[in-house]
C-alpha cells in the first residue's frame, strides 16, 4: 500500500501514462455532463457525482500542472472545447427551464384569475 506524502496525498508515481489517463478521465465525465443535460437527463444527484469526480481530477490536473506543458496541448484543446460543448449545452437547459417557468407563471394566473371569478 503507497504511503501518504506530507500533504496527505498518495505517493504514487505519477507517469505520463496515468497523466493521461487522468485527462481523459475528465473528458469522459464532461461528456457525460453534456449527455445528461441533452437529454434531459440531469437529475441533480447524478450531476453532484460527476461534478465531485471531475473536481478530483481538476484538483490533480492543477497541481500537477498539466495543462501548462506543451505535451498536453492537445488534451487541452479537446478538453477546452468539450467544456465549451457542455456550457453551451446547460445554457440551453436554463433557457427551455426559464421559459417552461414563465408559461407554468401564466398557468397559475390564469387559474388564480378564474378562482376569483367562480
Amino acid at each position: 500500500m503507497p504511503q501518504l506524502d506530507r500533504r496527505g496525498e498518495r505517493g504514487l508515481i505519477m507517469t505520463e501514462e496515468r497523466q493521461i489517463n487522468i485527462l481523459r478521465g475528465l473528458q469522459r465525465l464532461l461528456e457525460k455532463q453534456i449527455e445528461l443535460t441533452r437529454t434531459g437527463g440531469s437529475s441533480s444527484v447524478r450531476l453532484e457525482q460527476l461534478n465531485r469526480q471531475a473536481g478530483v481530477l481538476v484538483e490533480s490536473i492543477a497541481r500537477l500542472k498539466m495543462l501548462q506543458q506543451d505535451r498536453f496541448s492537445e488534451h487541452k484543446e479537446k478538453l477546452q472545447k468539450t467544456y465549451d460543448e457542455l456550457c453551451m449545452a446547460i445554457k440551453a437547459e436554463q433557457k427551455q427551464i426559464t421559459e417552461n417557468l414563465g408559461k407554468v407563471r401564466k398557468g397559475k394566473k390564469a387559474i388564480s384569475v378564474y378562482q376569483k371569478n367562480i
